[in-house]
């Protein structure tokens, strides 16, 4: 995985996935955790996309806080 390929926001999800992980107790990273960093960016573009999509983002990211919190 080249990280300087991913976009300004997808390296701050990244970033921010160990903080997500640290707050909610969690040993190890996985997608949810990237997921619910890409979702409660600041103007999300995933939010928009799953909202495009017509999926409820909120709901989105309460399932993603769910899993993490499991």
């Amino acid at each position: 995985m080249n990280i300087s390929k991913f976009t300004q926001k997808s390296i701050e999800a990244v970033n921010d996935c160990q903080k997500v992980a640290n707050d909610y107790g969690n040993q190890e990273i996985g997608c949810e955790h990237f997921l619910y960093c890409l979702l409660t960016q600041e103007d999300s573009l995933i939010a928009k996309l799953v909202e495009k999509m017509g999926m409820l983002q909120k709901k989105v990211k309460v399932q993603a806080d769910s899993s993490i919190s499991a």
